[in-house]
């Protein structure tokens, strides 16, 4: 996330001092669907490679099984429940 910061600050200044304001605000646009496609491909593998990432640490089912539901058992919804 840092770098597509940082590569947008600069491809933005860059086309700002070059008197392009609309190539600026298409830059930036870029960026932001680029990192907001970087983030739903992260919350997607983290939610679907759960036993991949359980299954990496051990070979026994059962703990795999706990690794799996430990990792379920962090949905959002459970936290906010938690803490009410």
């Amino acid at each position: 996330m840092i770098t597509f910061g940082l590569s947008a600050t600069a491809r933005v200044s860059n086309e700002l001092g070059a008197g392009h304001p609309t190539r600026a605000k298409n830059a930036m646009a870029v960026t932001l669907k680029l990192s907001i496609l970087l983030e739903l491909a992260i919350v997607f593998a983290l939610a679907l490679g759960h036993n991949i990432r359980a299954a990496s640490f051990s070979s026994n089912s059962l703990i795999i099984q706990e690794g799996v539901n430990a990792t379920l058992s962090r949905h959002p919804r459970s936290i906010l429940k938690a803490a009410l």
